[in-house]
């Protein structure tokens, strides 16, 4: 067995570390993270819900997120998603119910986690079943010859403000790693076949202003999922991270209402 290559003394932005809110109720609430993103992207979120109806909310930060790139390089979907696996197992011992909400590949990953364990609800934002940059079927043969490739950073005009926030997206998201692409579009695969095997309720929240995930990916999920109770929000101005984002407010009332009836 070779060893995990990663920096000899990594450590944990602050901003992306694991978020554990307890709450006053039998019911969990697990929140998962974007593909390159951190617990950060879901913190709004989750104190809302803790505030507003009381449930325990916990955020974990996946494998190679959130530290360096080069703990980032040496992860991939079994990683990512076993990680969920183990949250939800670990919640399930001390509460009655769990709802599963996740971000984008947070999504992807929740959608084949409700696929497999008996989720009371799950919510799913921008989930990326599918992405706008058709070249990433590619990345599976790319990888072998390009290993990464230079993009632009995309900050909001409050993300400019924080420097970890900075610090962070310089890391993690300056380069493209094709590798770790190709392992998302795995991920997107096998949700995308584990789609008719839900039947929990589920929120779907999707943006047409989003600039990563196409419109039809919340369609596909409503068309193939076999739930009795879906609900579909679509926003118009949110970007990419609707739940962190200019609707941040209105989503987390979206959500908390879904998850209270």
């Amino acid at each position: 067995m070779r060893d995990i290559k990663i920096k000899a003394n990594p450590s944990v932005f602050s901003l992306a570390r694991e978020q554990y809110l307890p709450g006053n109720s039998q019911i969990a609430v697990l929140l998962i993270h974007g593909f390159t993103g951190s617990p950060y992207e879901m913190t709004y979120l989750g104190k809302e819900i803790n505030n507003k109806i009381g449930h325990t909310v916990y955020i974990p930060r996946l494998p190679g997120h959130g530290t360096n790139i080069s703990d980032f390089k040496n992860s991939n979907r079994h990683d990512w998603l076993r990680k969920v696996y183990d949250s939800y197992l670990n919640l399930k011992k001390d509460y009655q119910r769990i709802y599963l909400g996740g971000l984008s590949m947070g999504g992807v990953l929740a959608i084949i986690t409700a696929a497999r364990f008996n989720i009371d609800k799950l919510v799913l934002i921008a989930p990326a079943i599918y992405v706008k940059d058709s070249r990433i079927i590619f990345s599976h043969f790319l990888k072998y010859f390009i290993k990464s490739c230079s993009t632009k950073i995309n900050l909001t005009p409050e993300e400019t403000e924080e420097e970890e926030i900075i610090a962070m997206q310089q890391e993690y998201s300056s380069r493209v790693y094709l590798k770790q692409v190709s392992e998302l579009h795995k991920l997107m695969l096998l949700a995308r076949k584990k789609l008719p095997l839900i039947t929990t309720n589920t929120l779907v929240i999707t943006s047409k202003n989003d600039n990563t995930v196409p419109f039809k990916a919340g369609i596909k999920i409503k068309n193939t999922i076999q739930s009795r109770n879906i609900s579909s929000i679509t926003f118009n101005k949110s970007s990419h991270v609707i739940c962190n984002g200019r609707e941040k407010e209105r989503c987390a009332c979206q959500v908390i209402d879904f998850l209270n009836n």
